[in-house]
């Protein structure tokens, strides 16, 4: 038996995409950091903050949502 060579296949891999730097939107959106801070006796928070005493809890803080503004 002769001996042949043989070639490797070698498949071509895609040339690799070049990552693009993650940038801040051009507009702000949603609530300024001083808007999202909520004190513990406001009125859009009082049932939670009744049922979190109730359960033995202690709040500790309260938020508005940064997009959709809803108190938490």
């Amino acid at each position: 038996m002769a001996t042949t060579a043989r070639k490797k296949a070698t498949a071509k891999r895609p040339a690799a995409r070049k990552r693009s730097s993650l940038k801040p939107a051009a507009s702000a959106r949603g609530l300024a950091a001083a808007d999202v801070a909520l004190p513990l006796d406001d009125a859009r928070i009082a049932p939670t903050v009744e049922l979190v005493k109730a359960a033995g809890g202690a709040p500790i803080g309260a938020y508005r949502e940064p997009l959709s503004g809803r108190p938490l």
